[in-house]
């Protein structure tokens, strides 16, 4: 059974007749049998191929970064200038798909990913010539870098995985798991597991 790895990606361009032609086809993905074969449609300009005819390869994780990508009808939203796309895919993000539509429509791009399973989150930006940035961090550093206020993800991410341990038990998890947050916000945390644990004892 795969980790499922969560993807956000947009598209932007000035040409919405590009946008809404790949957008109509992302909405086909269901009718395709294998990944492979619902990709080279995405990057060719013929129509899908009956799930009968369709071909059986197994060089996705190689040419498009997964096994597979879970997209729905509801999943794709056009509007004007931007395409998004959200979905599940397998394990790792479809990397080198997005950067060969990029590649091929002339489109900006840019995806956030994130997998918890395998320890990792972050983004990627790309335009017509494929692969600008990527940047990829550890699942929880990313989730930091993302949180709306610190005091979230201390109630959403430590005290909610931590709160059976004692304040010892915290701090070496801290300092164990943790390695990319500073001192200062280390500290900050363990008042607030303090300050937590100190009323949910009373």
């Amino acid at each position: 059974m795969p980790n499922y790895c969560w993807n956000y990606v947009e598209f932007k361009s000035d040409d919405q007749v590009k946008l809404n032609e790949l957008a109509t086809k992302f909405k086909k993905n269901e009718t395709f049998d294998y990944f492979t074969d619902f990709c080279k449609f995405l990057l060719s300009s013929s129509e899908p191929k009956k799930p009968d005819q369709q071909e059986n390869l197994y060089d996705y994780a190689y040419t498009f970064g997964t096994k597979w990508w879970d997209i729905h009808k509801a999943d794709v939203d056009i509007k004007q200038g931007k395409l998004t796309i959200t979905g599940d895919s397998a394990w790792s993000p479809p990397q080198p798909l997005i950067e060969q539509i990029c590649i091929k429509y002339g489109f900006e791009g840019y995806m956030e990913y994130e997998e918890p399973g395998a320890d990792f989150g972050g983004e990627a930006f790309y335009n017509k010539e494929g692969l600008i940035e990527d940047h990829c961090y550890e699942y929880q550093q990313w989730r930091f870098m993302n949180c709306d206020s610190k005091i979230d993800y201390f109630l959403e991410e430590l005290w909610s995985h931590y709160e059976c341990e004692d304040i010892e038990e915290f701090e070496h998890s801290l300092i164990e798991y943790y390695k990319w947050m500073s001192k200062e916000d280390k500290k900050l945390f363990i008042d607030m597991f303090k300050k937590a644990k100190k009323t949910s004892d009373e």
